[in-house]
């Protein structure tokens, strides 16, 4: 008989023991629901600070079309000026050749991507990452002026100033990783680089 008593004994602590470990275990289960949704919303942040918000519900930002396009007009036209005051008396480059003809182009270049690297501090928390903008400006400025030196047509500005008006008019609306924005911030540039290096050809120096 007394085997038997123990035996139930047994049997009921087993039953409570069981019972204590499933609550710790629901309330385990219930503390780690709030720390992963926790971790979800804080990954979340990090992803959507590491991509530049354009709202559809909000207007289109002016700071993206009016910075890019004021700096490569400067660079355009400081670069033009250089040339034609400065660097062509002492390059010792030969005149009327192919470097010759597109030598304010890469200065200017270079005062752009210069000068954009100085103000990467000042671009918005929207932005992004302000080095991976500033390598996705210096990419399209460089490859742009490439293109645009290799192939010397009216047709190249012409095909950047529609590429620009498209993403100008779409990208906005989009989430953009910073380097996509800095693609369009470099292709505004490079338009007003280009207007910058010709109006001062012309309008200053028209026998350089």
């Amino acid at each position: 008989m007394a085997d038997a008593d123990s035996e139930v004994s047994a049997i009921e602590n087993g039953l409570q023991d069981s019972e204590t470990d499933s609550e710790q275990k629901s309330e385990d289960d219930a503390t780690s629901v709030p720390e992963r949704a926790t971790s979800d919303s804080s990954n979340s942040d990090v992803k959507t600070r590491s991509r530049a918000v354009w709202s559809s519900d909000k207007s289109p930002p002016l700071w993206p079309v009016a910075a890019p396009a004021v700096l490569g007009l400067l660079a355009g036209l400081a670069g033009q000026t250089a040339w034609s005051r400065w660097i062509i008396d002492i390059a010792g480059i030969e005149s009327n050749t192919w470097l010759w003809y597109n030598a304010p182009l890469f200065i200017s270049v270079w005062i752009a991507v210069h000068l954009a690297s100085s103000f990467v501090e000042m671009l918005p928390e929207e932005s992004g990452e302000g080095s991976e903008v500033l390598a996705g400006f210096a990419t399209v400025m460089l490859l742009g002026t490439l293109l645009q030196a290799v192939i010397g047509s009216i047709c190249c500005l012409l095909f950047l100033v529609f590429f620009w008006v498209f993403i100008s008019t779409y990208w906005w609306r989009l989430k953009l990783p910073p380097f996509r924005t800095g693609i369009w911030l470099g292709v505004g540039g490079l338009i007003s680089m280009l207007f910058g290096v010709l109006l001062s050809s012309i309008l200053f120096f028209p026998t350089a």
